[in-house]
């Protein structure tokens, strides 16, 4: 599936008017979830972030395939992403820049989307690497939980803009990223 079918799909829907504007409003604030791919894969070759440039093709590739998944399920009405479990590539858009910045959940198997209990969340600061870019990133929450997975617990991990020690716009993402996963998690804001 390539990308321009999912283009001239919300091209189609905002000419159309086929859906209230708050609705529209809805499914390109859930494309955030991918846009990220779509947008910033130019970018990565434009200012040459690829370092291994055959894993990192089929990287950009698999994000790119995935993106386009999503974004056909979201206008479809089907954001399945929303109830599974596992690992979940997410992003919102920065009201620093309008920027579209990634981040990662890993969901434990014993969350529920209808789970009434608030679930408690940590977050993880992925640390310094030279060559950590969105798209390494990006693969990294794809297939990688990370060191830390909580029986009962979700983890939040923050790309924090590179290398910044999540400090100045890093230190903004985590607010913005934390209050993106409230949106759809209940959180124990207590824990």
């Amino acid at each position: 599936m390539g990308l321009t079918p999912c283009f001239r799909c919300v091209e189609y829907i905002a000419s159309a008017g086929t859906m209230p504007l708050t609705q529209l409003r809805w499914v390109m604030i859930q494309t955030a979830n991918h846009l990220f791919s779509f947008k910033k894969i130019p970018i990565i070759l434009i200012h040459q972030e690829i370092f291994a440039p055959e894993k990192e093709f089929k990287q950009a590739l698999e994000q790119l395939e995935l993106a386009s998944h999503r974004l056909m399920k979201l206008l479809e009405g089907e954001p399945a992403w929303l109830k599974k479990t596992g690992l979940i590539p997410r992003g919102y858009v920065s009201r620093i820049d309008d920027s579209v910045q990634p981040y990662g959940l890993v969901v434990p198997s014993s969350w529920h989307p209808k789970r009434s209990k608030p679930m408690r969340l940590d977050i993880w600061f992925h640390g310094r690497g030279e060559k950590l870019t969105e798209l390494s990133f990006l693969n990294q929450r794809i297939h990688n939980p990370g060191q830390f997975t909580p029986d009962d617990g979700l983890v939040l991990h923050l790309y924090g803009r590179y290398c910044n020690a999540n400090k100045f716009a890093g230190e903004t993402d985590l607010f913005e990223a934390l209050e993106h996963v409230k949106q759809d998690y209940h959180i124990d804001d207590n824990r």
